[in-house]
């Protein structure tokens, strides 16, 4: 349906008034483009640091949600063993595994957790033995021993370089080639 033109004699000579040009939102001069993308840059760089930094560390946080799962139920103390071990020799997997004042005595090392003390070894005895029974506070004690190394061990350096930025780029990099060269059936 189309609208007839006014038969006003007022209206007759009247032309519609155009809608201005819209603004861009892009940048219109050299610099702050460069500036945009500088920033844009910046924060790329930064959550792709952030996302590294999380992966490396994701053990730590699997690791303190399987304690605090078991923290008040009967078989805290073999979690904590189970904690300990797992993530011990996932960071050093050269390492011979020990169970003994020698193994706590190296996770002490390697964290601000002291773990190779009179009670540590009660607790590896609690472990072998069913004669050996840890009270109410020790097991709040070996507990918090545990979920401290879990917290301030030292990440070791393989983990945090294969975790660095330009690691994981190329990773991707290499990934996204398999992908690419897979899909075409060629070989790389």
């Amino acid at each position: 349906m189309t609208q007839a033109a006014p038969s006003s004699y007022i209206l007759r000579n009247m032309s519609e008034v155009p809608n201005p040009d819209a603004i861009s939102w892009f940048p219109q001069t050299l610099g702050w483009q460069l500036l945009a993308l500088l920033i844009i840059t910046f924060i790329m760089y930064k959550l792709a640091n952030a996302y590294c930094d999380k992966q490396m560390q994701r053990y730590r946080k699997e690791a303190k949600q399987v304690l605090d799962l078991h923290r008040n139920t009967d078989e805290m103390s073999l979690v904590c063993y189970d904690v300990l071990k797992s993530t011990f020799h996932y960071l050093y997997p050269n390492q011979p595994q020990q169970f003994n004042r020698a193994w706590l005595s190296t996770l002490s090392q390697t964290s601000k957790a002291n773990l190779a003390t009179d009670l540590g070894e009660k607790w590896l005895k609690t472990l072998v033995s069913k004669s050996v029974v840890l009270t109410d506070q020790e097991a709040e004690q070996v507990y918090s021993m545990v979920y401290l190394w879990v917290d301030t061990h030292a990440t070791p350096l393989w983990l945090k370089q294969y975790w660095s930025l330009s690691t994981a780029i190329l990773r991707a990099l290499n990934k996204t080639k398999r992908t690419i060269f897979g899909v075409m059936g060629e070989t790389p």
